[in-house]
């Protein structure tokens, strides 16, 4: 998953499907996308086995920092992932990097190691501690002073 801004998501169909002669592999599958803090998601369709892009038009709504749930429904079983998409949060980072790195060096390495923390819990489906760090990374990024202009 890779969020380029808040309206486009690249999702990557990495599904290992069944062969043989009596399986025909679908050209596309649906999916659920759940944002945070929201108990109904978008349902869209994806190509299977490459790259699709989702924009905010598919699912109606924007892709903000935050865990989304992926889920896929197949043959009576529901699979559900997680994954964090924190566009606003990188773009910042990757500003902030330019602009205050010999200034603030430690404050953003900090900031860095944490979002990497984020991921890794959010792999590891700790939700509730991905969320705490989330949190602490936002108040650290408001507190570095950085110009996010243009990340929104």
């Amino acid at each position: 998953m890779l969020a380029s801004s808040k309206d486009d998501l690249i999702y990557q169909d990495l599904s290992l499907w069944m062969g043989g002669d009596h399986y025909l592999l679908p050209e596309q599958y649906d999916i659920t996308i759940i944002p945070p803090g929201n108990r109904s998601g978008a349902l869209v369709s994806v190509h299977t086995g490459k790259s699709t892009r989702i924009t905010s038009e598919d699912t109606g709504f924007q892709f903000e920092d935050g865990v989304y749930c992926f889920r896929a429904d197949s043959c009576g079983v529901s699979y559900t992932r997680y994954k964090g998409i924190f566009p606003y949060i990188e773009c910042c980072l990757l500003k902030a990097r330019v602009l205050l790195w010999e200034t603030k060096r430690e404050q953003l390495e900090d900031v860095m190691e944490m979002l990497d923390s984020l991921k890794v819990k959010v792999e590891l489906q700790d939700l509730t501690g991905a969320q705490d760090v989330l949190q602490v990374i936002k108040i650290k990024l408001h507190n570095l002073k950085c110009d996010c202009g243009g990340c929104n």
